[in-house]
């Protein structure tokens, strides 16, 4: 166990063990202890009388690693000293990055119906003033300089936020924080259809597909029909949608009839995971080491 410090000033330092000289300080009034106990916090001794001298500190290395995730994100504080890694805190946060789709909808429910409201409220000003009430709004090509989406956004944020967190949490002097995070490539196209190479890559593996039913070959009062159900994780894709005729869908639906063809699942979370690792590798201050040679560095 270590207790952390910080001077009259707020600013952090290193971590301490001198749990016997923080005693007698406390007793003379000259250290609060901030957090601890049931706060969930770690615990601070606060120096009421001292002042931190940046340019007089020990050099350390303390490191806050994290390794992103789309459900789960797994992140350590730790530091190295005398050849032996000493960790103060590690854990697993549960991200919401999979519910941001359904929150935004419901949000965007909301937000029609203020809208709604408010147009209704501006009609009665207007006819009451005898003129017409407008809410200012923002040009539409400034609204869509950003591109990017809700859930890109979040995963960006989460990851960002945990960073802060834990330094919040854990007061380290900044210039001696180092933040790393496991760089991760996920190759989706090899997960979905396989292994390629050459330029195979350049090669697209979507064949269209047949209109025409693939039980009874009919083609008339065609529909499609997902291979892998949306509630078992089936997209739009081209590879999980075939064409069933009405009568033939019907049965399919009712176990009558097997289907030998396999549907394609999409790894939608990988490749949200590696648009947001694009993202994180161009903020500043990040250290990224490959997957395989984590446990190494």
């Amino acid at each position: 166990m270590v207790l952390f410090t910080a001077d009259k000033y707020g600013r952090p330092g290193h971590p301490t063990k001198r749990f016997d000289m923080i005693r007698k300080l406390r007793k003379k009034g000259k250290v609060r202890i901030v957090g601890g106990g049931t706060s969930g916090k770690p615990p601070v001794a606060v120096f009421l009388d001292r002042e931190f001298d940046c340019s007089k500190t020990v050099p350390r290395k303390l490191i806050i690693a994290l390794d992103p995730g789309y459900n789960y994100i797994g992140f350590v504080v730790c530091e190295t000293k005398n050849g032996k890694l000493i960790a103060y805190c590690q854990g697993v946060l549960q991200t919401r990055i999979p519910e941001i789709k359904e929150l935004m909808t419901e949000r965007r429910r909301h937000r029609r119906n203020r809208r709604y409201y408010s147009r209704c409220k501006k009609r009665h000003l207007s006819a009451r003033h005898g003129r017409v009430l407008t809410k200012f709004k923002a040009p539409r090509i400034v609204r869509a300089r950003d591109k990017s989406n809700a859930t890109l956004k979040h995963g960006v944020e989460t990851h960002f936020n945990l960073y802060k967190k834990l330094l919040r949490l854990f007061p380290f002097p900044a210039e001696q924080v180092v933040f790393v995070m496991e760089d991760n490539v996920f190759d989706v196209r090899a997960m979905t259809w396989g292994k390629t190479y050459g330029t195979g890559y350049q090669r697209s593996p979507r064949t269209p597909a047949e209109r025409k039913c693939i039980l009874c070959g009919t083609k008339e009062n065609l529909q499609k029909h997902h291979l892998i159900q949306r509630k078992s994780g089936g997209t739009d894709v081209q590879e999980n949608l075939v064409y069933l005729c009405k009568d033939c869908h019907e049965d399919v639906h009712a176990g009558r009839v097997y289907i030998p063809i396999k549907g394609i699942k999409q790894w939608r979370a990988l490749g949200t995971m590696n648009a947001i690792m694009g993202k994180l590798r161009k903020m500043p201050r990040l250290e990224f080491v490959p997957a395989s040679d984590v446990a190494q560095a």
